[in-house]
C-alpha cells in the first residue's frame, strides 16, 4: 500500500515487481492497492484501474457473476459494510470481472473484483477490503484465500520439488521483513496486525 510517502518504492523496484509478474509471477491485490502508485501507467495496466474516489464507508452487496470461476468456488453474493471505489482508467475489455456491485451515490453497476492476465502472470484485484468488518467476514476471507490458490497454480518460481515452498512456519516472522506504520505479530498460529497500514514480506528468498 502506498499513498503520498508513506512507502515509497524506487522505480526500480517496482519495475522489479512488473517484471516479476510478466514473466509468469502472480499478484494479488485488495483495496487500496488500486491507490497505489498512481503515478506508474505500467503498475496502473497491471492492476486493471485506479482509485478515483469513494463515498463514506456503508454496506455494500457483492453480487458475484461467474458461478464456475476458481477464484468464486464456494461463494455466493455476500455483504458487509465497505468502502465502494469509484476507479478511473478500469478497461472491462482487459479483464474477466467476477464481482459487481452498485454505487451507492449512482446505482451505477461498477466492478468490485476480477482476473487478468499481465503477461505470463496472473493478476487478480478486488476493490473490497476496508477494516475489520470486511476481513472478518468469511466470505471475503474464502475470497482471498481463492485468488491466492488461483494465481499462484502456475507456480514457476518454486523452489520444492512438488512446485511448492512453504514461506511461513505459522510459529515465528523469521525470514520476514516490515516497513511502514503497525507490527505484525504471530498469536495462536496466525498472523495479526496492530495498527497502521506497513508492509510485510518474505526476504529470504532467491527467483
Amino acid at each position: 500500500y502506498h499513498q503520498g510517502e508513506l512507502l515509497e518504492l524506487r522505480r526500480e523496484e517496482l519495475d522489479h515487481l512488473l517484471q516479476f509478474v510478466r514473466s509468469g509471477g502472480a499478484w494479488v491485490g485488495m483495496h487500496c492497492a488500486a491507490d497505489s502508485f498512481k503515478w506508474c501507467r505500467d503498475y496502473v495496466a497491471m492492476v486493471g484501474g485506479k482509485f478515483a474516489s469513494h463515498p463514506p464507508s456503508g454496506p455494500l452487496k457483492a453480487q458475484c457473476l461467474v458461478a464456475n470461476h476458481p477464484v468464486l468456488a464456494d461463494l455466493d453474493d455476500f455483504e458487509h459494510p465497505d468502502e465502494f471505489y469509484y476507479l478511473d482508467d478500469c478497461d472491462l475489455g482487459d479483464k474477466h470481472v467476477l464481482i459487481v456491485g452498485q454505487g451507492p451515490t449512482d446505482s451505477r453497476v461498477r466492478p468490485l473484483a476480477w482476473v487478468k492476465d499481465y503477461g505470463r502472470g496472473r493478476v487478480f484485484y478486488t476493490a473490497l477490503g476496508h477494516g475489520p468488518q470486511a476481513f472478518g467476514n468469511p466470505a471475503f476471507q474464502k475470497l482471498i484465500a481463492n485468488a491466492l490458490r488461483w494465481t499462484t497454480s502456475k507456480p514457476h518460481w518454486a523452489a520444492a520439488a512438488d512446485g511448492w515452498r512453504d514461506l511461513w512456519d505459522g510459529r515465528s516472522l523469521a525470514g520476514w521483513s516490515f516497513c511502514g506504520p503497525g507490527s505484525f505479530k504471530v498469536v495462536d498460529g496466525t498472523l495479526q496486525t496492530n495498527g497502521g497500514m506497513g508492509l510485510l514480506w518474505f526476504d529470504r528468498m532467491a527467483l
